[in-house]
């Protein structure tokens, strides 16, 4: 393992539970592109979702 494993992984679960937070302020009124250029525009909790499934994806192949 290196060194970015043990720093990233707490800094992507504050990312997830923030964009979290903001989802449930802002709902389904706030959108943002997907990845970006994309043209794809997702809510908050979508983004998460993404990031959750990026993380695990990496965490499981190391």
């Amino acid at each position: 393992m290196t060194w970015r494993g043990p720093v990233w992984m707490p800094v992507n679960m504050m990312l997830m539970r923030a964009l979290h937070q903001f989802y449930l302020y802002y709902c389904d009124d706030f959108k943002i592109e997907c990845p970006t250029g994309s043209g794809h525009m997702v809510t908050l909790f979508e983004v998460a979702g993404e990031l959750s499934k990026t993380t695990i994806k990496h965490c499981a192949s190391k």
